[in-house]
C-alpha cells in the first residue's frame, strides 16, 4: 500500500499542478511535490519516502521543464531545481520515516512502563501471591508472544534457562517449529567452571 502510494502521489499531484504551468514558478511547484513526498514518508516507510522522491524529481522533469514532456532539461535554472528537489525530498522523507519509527518506539515504550507501573501497584495491594502471580504471567506470555508461562516458587534445583536483563537466555537456547525450545545443559564440571558459558556464581 505504501509503496502503490509512492508511486502514485507524486504523478497525481504533478497532475492537479498542471493547469498552474503557465503562472506559478517552478520552484513553487517543487515546494509543493516536496510536501507530498513528506506526507508518503510519514505515513509509510523510507522506501516509500525515496520511491516518492525519486518520483516527484522525474515528474518534475517531465511536466514543468522544458521541452514539456520529456525527460530533459534545457534551462540552467531548472537543473538545479530538479536536484534540489530530489535531494531534498530523499533527505525530508527520510527524517519522516525516522519521526515515525521513533514516535512508534516511544508508544510501545510507554506501553510497557504502563504494564510496569499496574503491576508494581498490584504488588502493593492485600491480593494473594497467586493473583499476582497469574498477572504477571499473563503479561509476559502476551508481551513475549510466549506459548506458556507458569511461576514456580521455591529454589530450582540444576541450571534451568534465565531471562537476563540483557533478552538473553542463559544457558544458550535455540528454537525450531519442530523442536521447540532447546537449552544447553550443564554437566558437573561444567558447572564448576571447566565451561565458561556454564559457570555459575558461589563456591
Amino acid at each position: 500500500m505504501a509503496v502503490a502510494a509512492a508511486l502514485a502521489a507524486p504523478i497525481a499531484a504533478a497532475a492537479v499542478l498542471l493547469p498552474f504551468r503557465a503562472s506559478w514558478p517552478n520552484t513553487n511547484v517543487a515546494l509543493l511535490l516536496v510536501v507530498v513526498v513528506v506526507g508518503v514518508a510519514a505515513l509509510g516507510n523510507r522506501l516509500a519516502g525515496g520511491l516518492a522522491a525519486v518520483g516527484a524529481a522525474v515528474w518534475f522533469d517531465f511536466f514543468f521543464t522544458l521541452p514539456y514532456g520529456r525527460f530533459t532539461i534545457a534551462r540552467a535554472a531548472d537543473i538545479t531545481t530538479f536536484v534540489l528537489l530530489l535531494v531534498v525530498g530523499l533527505a525530508v522523507s527520510q527524517l519522516a520515516a525516522q519521526a515515525r519509527r521513533l514516535r512508534v518506539i516511544t508508544i510501545t515504550d510507554a506501553r510497557h512502563l504502563a504494564l510496569i507501573h499496574q503491576t508494581a501497584a498490584l504488588g502493593q495491594s492485600p491480593r494473594a501471591a497467586d493473583l499476582i502471580a497469574g498477572h504477571v504471567r499473563d503479561q509476559l506470555t502476551s508481551l513475549l508472544d510466549l506459548q506458556e508461562c507458569r511461576y514456580e516458587p521455591g529454589i530450582l534445583l540444576g541450571h534451568p534457562p534465565r531471562l537476563e536483563r540483557d533478552g538473553s537466555i542463559w544457558p544458550a537456547c535455540s528454537w525450531t517449529p519442530l523442536s521447540g525450545l532447546s537449552c544447553a545443559t550443564c554437566s558437573a564440571s561444567s558447572a564448576r567452571g571447566a565451561d565458561p558459558a556454564c559457570a555459575v556464581d558461589g563456591p
